[in-house]
């Protein structure tokens, strides 16, 4: 996770409505659930790592990154006989060492 700090006391309205990744520090693991029940089904991305908190709304271009991605790890598994399952995009939660993550694509290889 990126670990960039975002100052939101320095940003207008005007670039909030364009802000498609914001850091947060000293984050609860609580305010994490909390926002990932607000969230639901959105596409936005929730990264937690130990009081770190990041949001990113995902842009067209990493749509198609992703996407890409896909195909070339479908390929690489057909080519050489490796079982596989995409699963998409899904939430793990590590309470105990207070870490979650949403990855656009995952695989279960």
């Amino acid at each position: 996770m990126s670990r960039t700090r975002s100052h939101s006391s320095t940003l207008s309205a005007s670039s909030l409505e364009d802000l498609q990744h914001f850091v947060l520090e000293g984050a609860s693991w609580t305010f994490y659930e909390q926002l990932l029940r607000e969230i639901g089904n959105r596409p936005i991305r929730v990264t937690y790592d130990d009081g770190w908190l990041e949001i990113i709304s995902p842009a067209p271009e990493r749509q198609v990154a992703s996407r890409i991605f896909c195909t070339l790890v479908s390929e690489i598994a057909l080519a050489t006989d490796t079982p596989m399952s995409m699963l998409g995009s899904i939430t793990f939660r590590w309470k105990m060492k207070r870490k979650g993550l949403e990855p656009d694509e995952s695989f279960y290889v």
